[in-house]
């Protein structure tokens, strides 16, 4: 079995190729990098791994004989039309799928709130949803909740000595869904490798095991670290010019909409619940953090 991951350069692509690799089934993990060299060492040495040249912007995509693939939409921050760029892509892959002609599963890794109005950056997974849900036979659509990663580098920064680090999230008691990319990856094997006899809808959010706050985060960084540290929570006010020195310019406006959206009145707050379209995964932030830790010391 042949299963086609793309790009496999993304945090989720590169968590699922690890553990395709790691399957008991011995899949054929065909990768795709727009960059072959950045294919990790620890890839090429495994036998079915393939690293395989492919761009979804130039439509330059060949999934060979994959019964399956992922497909996971690049964010655009290089000041690209979101809208055109999402739907080239789309539409490349579906193309890709089409000349392929061996695909039965596809998932579209999308977002939490994606499936609403006022979503900001997301719309490219809007976009991306709509054109693929018809590509291959069965088309799964799994819409995480924030990444763990998402704190990495406050996690690194309190390691090289910061006290405190900023938090998009407030105020400092709001919860909001968070999830490990390991659980993610794993999810996603199981609908690749076609053990989805209990899936009984296509289309999921996958959240971690419960909701968390800037706080829990605090606490958990100070509990994976041993360092004591202060969150500062970013006011609504100031989100506009607090994405204005991470992101070029164009991009501010979204991704200001994307956090208020997140937050107490924001649309998709509604979908803060676990319900039967409710992928519950189990591993905890703390966890995550401890892990990052021992792999710096």
């Amino acid at each position: 079995m042949q299963v086609t991951i793309i790009p496999a350069s993304s945090s989720v692509g590169r968590a699922t190729v690890r553990a395709l690799l790691a399957s008991p089934s011995q899949p054929v993990v065909r990768a795709i990098y727009r960059d072959v060299e950045k294919a990790p060492e620890e890839f090429r040495q495994n036998p079915r791994f393939q690293a395989v040249r492919g761009d979804v912007g130039s439509g330059d995509l060949d999934f060979g004989a994959s019964e399956a693939v992922l497909y996971v939409p690049p964010m655009v921050v290089d000041g690209s039309d979101v809208d055109e760029f999402a739907t080239r892509a789309a539409t490349n892959v579906k193309r890709a799928i089409r000349n392929a002609g061996t695909v039965k599963r596809l998932i579209s890794q999308s977002a939490l709130g994606s499936n609403r109005e006022g979503n900001g950056i997301l719309r490219i997974n809007t976009i991306t949803d709509e054109l693929l849900r018809d590509a291959a036979p069965r088309t799964f659509i799994i819409r995480p909740c924030t990444f763990y990663d998402t704190w990495k580098p406050a996690l690194e920064a309190v390691l090289k000595g910061a006290g405190s680090f900023e938090s998009y999230l407030s105020p400092v008691d709001w919860k909001v869904p968070m999830v490990s990319v390991r659980d993610i990856a794993s999810h996603c094997v199981r609908i690749l490798l076609d053990d989805v006899g209990d899936l009984s809808n296509d289309d999921v959010w996958v959240f971690g095991p419960r909701l968390y706050s800037s706080e829990d985060v605090r606490e958990a960084i100070e509990t994976a670290t041993g360092k004591k540290v202060e969150v500062k929570s970013v006011p609504r006010e100031d989100l506009a010019s607090w994405w204005g020195k991470h992101v070029p310019e164009k991009y501010v406006p979204e991704l200001t909409e994307f956090t208020l959206f997140q937050l107490e009145g924001g649309a998709v707050t509604a979908d803060y619940t676990y319900d039967d379209k409710t992928v519950r995964c189990g591993r905890e932030l703390v966890e995550e953090f401890r892990e990052w830790v021992s792999q710096t010391h």
